[in-house]
C-alpha cells in the first residue's frame, strides 16, 4: 500500500484520484486502477473498501503533530 498511494492525489479524507495507472495486490486479488479514476470511501470492490485502506496508510505515513 505504501508504494500504491504514490500514484494518487488525495483530495481530502476518503477521496483519491489516480494520476498514473497502477496495480495493487489486495486480499481479494490484484486490482488495476487506471489514470483518472476517482476512488471514494465507502465504495467497495468485493467488500474491500480501497479508499479506506488508502486513508489508513496515508495517516500512518503522516501522523498528526
Amino acid at each position: 500500500m505504501h508504494d500504491f498511494i504514490r500514484h494518487f492525489y488525495r483530495e481530502g479524507r476518503g477521496r483519491w484520484v489516480c494520476f498514473e495507472s497502477c496495480y495493487f495486490n489486495a486480499p481479494i486479488g490484484r486490482i488495476h486502477v487506471s489514470s483518472g479514476t476517482e476512488i471514494h470511501r465507502g465504495y467497495s470492490i468485493n467488500d474491500y473498501d480501497l479508499a479506506s485502506k488508502m486513508d489508513d496508510e496515508y495517516e500512518r505515513q503522516h501522523p498528526p503533530s
